[in-house]
């Protein structure tokens, strides 16, 4: 269980999402996350005060058996810092491994710090869109979706600007 510092929770343990899913939430939750893209995406209803198997789970707070880490060959390096805990999880539910939320153990995740936080609020967007599009490019841009990465990388680039600019709007 993640909690934010103020003590509302984290809406940790979420479902990969649909590319649709996926578009969705990146380009409305900047303005609004109640729509229905963010609200599947986030397993909306769900208060997180149950054990539940989930896609994946935030890296801020996952344990996870040393055998399964091997298996997959632990983390991707060559992820930003976003977008690993997605990429490690994938792998591990190729082994037939699954990913399991709990609220027997909670952790305060101040979220952006690692990446400087309210000083540097540009840098963080920057990472996470780079994470995601390493994670489409590995895992669902196979075959003729390789066609696809171009457009992703600008639509990825395009919803950090918007969401940083918004960000700064909202001062």
């Amino acid at each position: 269980m993640l909690r934010n510092p103020d003590g509302t929770v984290y809406p940790s343990g979420r479902l990969l999402p649909s590319l649709v899913d996926a578009i969705g939430h990146a380009f409305l939750s900047p303005f609004t996350r109640n729509n229905p893209f963010t609200r599947r995406y986030e397993m909306d209803g769900w208060d997180r005060s149950t054990e539940r198997e989930v896609d994946w789970v935030s890296g801020a707070a996952m344990l996870m058996p040393r055998e399964a880490f091997d298996a997959v060959g632990g983390f991707d390096e060559g992820f930003p810092l976003y977008g690993e805990e997605l990429d490690i999880a994938t792998r591990l539910r190729a082994l037939d491994r699954s990913a399991l939320f709990t609220p027997a153990a909670e952790v305060i995740h101040a979220v952006g710090v690692s990446t400087g936080g309210d000083r540097r609020p540009h840098r963080l967007v920057v990472m996470h869109s780079q994470g995601l599009y390493r994670y489409y490019a590995k895992h669902r841009a196979p075959g003729w979706r390789r066609a696809t990465l171009p457009a992703a990388w600008l639509a990825l680039r395009a919803r950090a600007e918007l969401a940083w600019l918004i960000g700064r709007l909202r001062g």
